[in-house]
């Protein structure tokens, strides 16, 4: 362990003395072009010819403050790729030192970029550091919450860092530095409720021995749609830190396994300490269901608002929309704010947001995608058997499942 623990700090202590000597010390606009970005893509990515899979939307690498896509994502690209992803990755904001919500304009850029090439309706992001920061500042504050499945951090400063040194590279013209200290202005406005949309699934993976985002807990989000992983948590003896995560096959494991299972990481998913092999689920009694049977009740002692799927088959109209009709059982003032979700299998094939007064129930409207609609041009006119799943977020995250069946209109 303390082999492992003197290879990060002396990585982290090089980034930092590579940085100090490269940059003048003024003006900060000349320091942050100092150091060359490679501007070479990870091995299988950037093929804007690469046709998504309909389950598998491309995923969007995003690398960590003074690296760049060349040196962070040599190892994770080529898995992702031989995964069924198409895999993007870019260089921004002079090595990720220009203010993060200027960042946010490129991504966004090279997001709706991707979207139109391969034609996706979504896509999914792994962002490292601040890359898991500005991925999820960028899709809550550049409009494209519909247009994201997932966005995984890799350590990420979500909260920020209470590093010393970050004041010292802000001062050396790393702007990005002053945001991600912790009780920044701008992680202020980044955290305003909720902070991990509910419309979209977040997975954290974080390793105890970060000497970079401190204290690495700081790393973890809170809300329905989110799975946050710490590495020693299954894994005592792995010891990577903030730079070697990138190329940690155990932490690299994790995040495929998000990817692939077609919603946030699951904690409780069995490891393979070695990274041989993906973390596997551990079955759990889940309730039966079955076209129009009622979702298991919550337990009595428990007041936490719910969400319940009524029974009822589901129509596709021409618009390619369908009506699920829901009710919200709680104490009275309350609020079921839910993640509505249609699937089949590991193919998600519909996503709404709904917020909904305890005692009232209502249809609320989610869009079928692509393959939601092939799958019923393809189906017999029986319909094809779909689940819906409701995640609510006010109180106990409670959560209903039931089996129906999906129709054309």
């Amino acid at each position: 362990m303390g082999k492992r623990l003197r290879v990060g700090r002396a990585t982290t202590a090089g980034l930092l003395a590579v940085l100090a000597a490269a940059l003048p010390a003024t003006p900060a606009e000349a320091q942050l072009q100092a150091v060359p970005v490679p501007g070479l893509s990870p091995p299988g990515s950037n093929d804007f010819a690469c046709t998504p899979r309909d389950e598998r939307p491309p995923v969007i690498l995003v690398h960590g403050t003074l690296v760049d896509m060349t040196t962070s994502w040599g190892a994770l690209a080529p898995l992702l790729v031989a995964d069924g992803f198409c895999v993007f990755a870019l260089d921004y904001g002079a090595r990720g030192t220009a203010p993060v919500d200027t960042s946010a304009d490129e991504l966004a850029a090279f997001t709706r970029r991707v979207l139109a090439a391969t034609g996706a309706e979504k896509v999914s992001f792994v962002g490292h550091s601040q890359g898991g920061l500005l991925a999820r500042w960028t899709v809550r504050s550049r409009g494209l919450l519909d247009a994201t499945q997932e966005i995984v951090g890799l350590a990420p400063s979500h909260h920020g860092t209470t590093q010393p040194l970050a004041l010292l590279v802000t001062q050396l013209g790393c702007l990005s530095c002053a945001d991600q200290a912790a009780g920044s202005a701008f992680l202020a406005r980044a955290n305003a409720a909720p902070e991990a949309s509910p419309e979209i699934d977040h997975t954290v993976v974080t390793t105890i021995y970060d000497e970079v985002v401190t204290p690495p807990s700081s790393q973890a989000l809170s809300g329905p749609t989110v799975g946050n992983v710490v590495l020693q948590d299954q894994c005592p003896a792995n010891t990577s830190e903030h730079v070697a995560v990138l190329y940690d096959p155990v932490a690299l494991a994790w995040i495929r396994h998000a990817l692939l299972r077609g919603g946030p990481a699951d904690p409780a998913a069995r490891a393979d300490c070695s990274g041989a092999s993906l973390p596997q689920e551990v079955a759990t009694p889940t309730p039966a269901s079955t076209p129009g049977a009622a979702p298991a009740p919550a337990p009595a002692a428990d007041p936490a608002v719910r969400l319940v799927l009524l029974p009822g088959t589901l129509r596709l109209t021409r618009a390619a929309t369908i009506g699920v009709r829901v009710r919200c059982e709680g104490p009275s003032g309350a609020r079921c704010v839910s993640l509505v979700r249609l699937r089949r299998g590991e193919r998600i094939l519909g996503t709404v947001r709904a917020s909904i007064p305890t005692g009232d129930d209502r249809v609320v409207r989610m869009r079928v995608t692509r393959s939601g609609r092939t799958l019923l041009r393809n189906s017999p006119e029986a319909g094809v058997r779909v689940v819906l799943r409701a995640t609510t977020a006010s109180g106990s995250p409670r959560v209903a499942t039931q089996a129906t069946t999906l129709r054309r209109g």
